[in-house]
């Protein structure tokens, strides 16, 4: 069949539908459900069962998901997980008609586990399947639209999560989990895992390669580029996830500031990151994808170096700090985006099909296990009492903005890496 932009381009709104439909779903069933486990429990540990499974489950089972990845049709791997997720919520459903009280917390965990399981088999075969959905063309433009359709479930999940559960009861509330499942197993049915042929695609039945997790750790020691892009993904990751301590303890400890000016400043992040992503979508890709990976990361940095030295300098009007706050976290997800997005591009489109699960959940396993590391360290950072607490922001801000920048330079001046050269060496 002769490929045409229209059969493209109607996979690439399937595959924004499906990004849609299941992250809608799937926030919107997050927050019911750490509202009612709360409210019946009054434990905290509900709000943060989120943070322990997902990078839980990505480390331990990156060795098995990657392996099957590169071993089995794709779709048949999407489809039987999501069928599984479609079994687990039933089943979550059934037992809520005989368990109650602290029960939930094991039950709950349990169900959120098996979830993030069938997600994590489910994300990675369809990233690793985005080169056989659309032209190559498409793949920017497709990466940009998944985005949007990601940040508008963020920004829509909380608000129709919060009218429904005080609507309807939560065993109905389960139920549109269970509706956002079945579409999203529709939605997969209606794509076409194979509209894009590749001459270097091995069908399973001629593969005949070694497929083990330890061959791609052997592979990935000879790609010098992908192994930097690795390394640098890890290492950013890991120090900005002091945005997300800083901002609410600069917003409602130093400031004094209510939650509202919080929630509001952490939309503008939402924002950001759509503005970003609706202009990369209208743009050609370019040639060299990652020519900019270092100079848009050091703007970045700059900002980051904002939300600790604004306060600094100017804590005692409040108004002024959060008006630069605001600016600081609209530009961050902007300038990063403008990186991130080419960057997916340039792992689907220059790693080996053949190999793309194993690499992809390797990859994936190694920045969700050093992200909670980050966290660590800068919460416990925050803690130190041997200053107040607006000399300790500006010191671990300033210490994120200086091991970044200690990165950029030692990527491009000690290992003397060009990213806008970046490829995959045959």
């Amino acid at each position: 069949m002769q490929i045409t932009q229209f059969h493209s381009l109607k996979q690439l709104w399937l595959r924004v539908c499906l990004t849609f439909v299941s992250q809608f779903g799937s926030n919107v069933f997050a927050f019911g459900m750490a509202l009612y486990i709360y409210a019946k429990t009054a434990s905290a540990i509900s709000f943060g069962i989120n943070l322990i499974v997902v990078p839980l489950v990505t480390v331990i089972l990156s060795p098995i998901v990657g392996r099957v990845i590169d071993t089995y049709s794709h779709k048949k791997i999407v489809i039987i997980s999501q069928i599984a997720s479609l079994l687990a919520v039933f089943c979550f459903i059934l037992a809520g008609q005989v368990v109650t009280g602290q029960l939930l917390i094991p039950v709950s965990f349990l169900l959120i586990a098996c979830l993030k399981i069938a997600d994590e088999f489910i994300l990675l075969t369809l990233y690793a399947s985005s080169v056989n959905f659309v032209l190559e063309e498409h793949q920017q433009k497709m990466r940009a639209y998944q985005q949007i359709a990601a940040n508008i479930s963020r920004i829509l999940a909380p608000i129709f999560g919060g009218f429904l559960y005080a609507l309807i009861s939560f065993s109905n509330f389960v139920w549109v989990e269970f509706a956002s499942e079945f579409l999203s197993l529709l939605l997969i049915l209606a794509l076409n895992f194979k509209l894009v042929q590749h001459d270097t695609q091995l069908s399973s039945e001629s593969v005949t390669e070694d497929t083990s997790f330890k061959s791609s750790l052997k592979w990935l020691k000879t790609q010098p580029y992908l192994k930097a892009v690795i390394g640098f993904s890890c290492v950013v990751n890991a120090v900005d996830t002091v945005i997300a301590i800083a901002l609410p303890i600069t917003v409602l400890t130093i400031l004094r500031l209510s939650n509202q000016y919080y929630a509001f400043l952490m939309s503008m992040m939402i924002v950001g990151e759509l503005l970003s992503s609706l202009i990369i979508a209208k743009r050609k890709p370019r040639a060299k994808p990652l020519k900019f990976l270092i100079p848009l990361n050091v703007i970045s940095t700059l900002f980051l170096l904002m939300i600790g030295l604004v306060p600094a300098l100017g804590y005692s009007k409040p108004v002024i700090i959060y008006s630069f706050l605001v600016i600081t976290v609209f530009a961050i997800p902007f300038i990063e985006t403008f990186y991130n997005i080419p960057l997916q591009v340039w792992y689907v489109t220059e790693i080996p099909e053949r190999i793309q699960g194993r690499i992809f959940s390797l990859s994936g396993a190694l920045i969700s296990g050093i992200m909670p590391i980050g966290t660590l360290f800068f919460s416990l950072g925050y803690e130190l009492k041997f200053a107040n607490l607006l000399i300790i922001n500006l010191i671990l801000i300033g210490l994120a903005f200086s091991i970044k920048m200690v990165l950029f330079a030692y990527f491009k001046w000690v290992k003397k890496i060009d990213f806008a050269e970046a490829k995959i060496l045959k």
